[in-house]
């Protein structure tokens, strides 16, 4: 009867420390459930020169995983987390890598030309002379 009363206690303590930790387990919050998702409005314009930026990308920038295109008035609205990394970028522009918050507006800069890849054509031409002395043309 002895030997009963033990194997019947220890056994009672393993469930009883089983079920504790399957109640942690399901009552506590985790990292990704305090996380929530907002919606989350905001534009792009040209940096110095304020204009709209139509048709910039707006991406995580982690994944890739694009989650909006600007209007043409540069604005966009997205459903994500306050604070994760986002990717804007334009045709023309430079990327631009921001944390996500509502409101938020993005200054995009002109990328630069490569001197090497430039498209300015210059054209030198040789005007004629126009006078009558042949020895002055």
């Amino acid at each position: 009867m002895v030997l009963f009363t033990i194997r019947y206690s220890v056994t009672m303590k393993k469930s009883l420390v089983g079920l504790l930790s399957a109640l942690l387990l399901i009552l506590a919050p985790t990292a990704q459930g305090q996380v929530k998702n907002q919606e989350i409005q905001g534009s792009v314009v040209e940096f110095g020169v304020e204009a709209a930026v139509p048709n910039a990308v707006i991406s995580l920038a982690s994944g890739g995983k694009v989650l909006a295109t600007t209007d043409a008035q540069g604005r966009f609205r997205i459903t994500a987390a306050a604070g994760v990394n986002l990717r804007v970028r334009a045709l023309g522009y430079t990327d631009m890598v921001v944390a996500a918050r509502d409101g938020m507006r993005v200054a995009l800069a002109r990328r630069l030309r490569s001197s090497t890849k430039s498209s300015w054509l210059v054209l030198v031409r040789k005007k004629r002379a126009t006078s009558p002395d042949p020895l002055l043309r």
